[in-house]
């Protein structure tokens, strides 16, 4: 299959289904994120323009790390909408990149960038199927599937469905780790990414019957789930 995550912010995509993308490429898959957001705004300390591409050059080293394409809009952090722009920018990755699967946020997130790229993603996945938006690009023969990833603990739907990762957690976590610059204090709970991913994916891990897990529910759009399974 090809599968693509659309997220706000770096390391999120890694963060929340990292090691489900190092195990969909195992089994042959085409993987590509697209990134919403530049992270320009996560470190005060930081001038946001020369942060933004700091995120950047880091994002592209997880993604190479992933063997994934990555896709950049370059967004400012807490200013991402689900406007006429954002949507057709995901248009055009998807009639390019030509998605099965499109993994996105929670929907109803409590995080506005979240909330904002989760409705684009799902209005860009429909629209990308009408031959008659943006005509110049050729339309996806069908929409694709939709699947929510996990997000901060305690703040998302309980997961219906999981991904073991126990063989994917080195790869997943050398992927987190591209993320030098990324300040322990945005992770709540933990003294820094891969302790978070540890943490999360042993919880999942004991709700799936396995030793570490990623958790993830369909969202319902203009396909539907079919009998097969579309998380490897």
């Amino acid at each position: 299959m090809r599968v693509i995550v659309v997220a706000a912010h770096p390391h999120e995509a890694e963060l929340y289904c990292g090691g489900t993308l190092a195990r969909s490429l195992t089994n042959g898959d085409t993987i590509s994120i697209a990134y919403v957001a530049n992270g320009n705004l996560s470190d005060p300390e930081v001038d946001p323009e020369a942060l933004g591409e700091i995120r950047r050059t880091e994002a592209e080293k997880a993604a190479a790390l992933l063997s994934a394409r990555l896709h950049w809009l370059g967004q400012s952090d807490h200013f991402v909408t689900a406007d006429a722009v954002t949507v057709m920018q995901l248009v055009a990755i998807y009639r390019e990149f030509q998605p099965d699967l499109v993994i996105t946020h929670p929907p109803g997130s409590l995080t506005s960038d979240h909330d904002a790229v989760v409705q684009a993603a799902i209005r860009a996945a429909h629209d990308a199927a009408v031959a008659a938006v943006e005509p110049s690009l050729p339309a996806l023969a069908n929409p694709p599937v939709i699947y929510a990833m996990d997000g901060p603990p305690g703040q998302t739907t309980e997961p219906t469905e999981f991904v073991d990762i126990s063989e994917q957690a080195d790869i997943k976590r050398r992927a987190l780790e591209c993320y030098e610059s990324l300040p322990a204090a945005q992770i709540k709970g933990a003294g820094n990414l891969t302790e978070t991913m540890r943490t999360v994916a042993r919880y999942r891990g004991l709700q799936a019957g396995v030793d570490l897990a990623e958790g993830f529910w369909p969202i319902k759009s203009g396909r539907g789930m079919g009998a097969r399974r579309w998380l490897p």
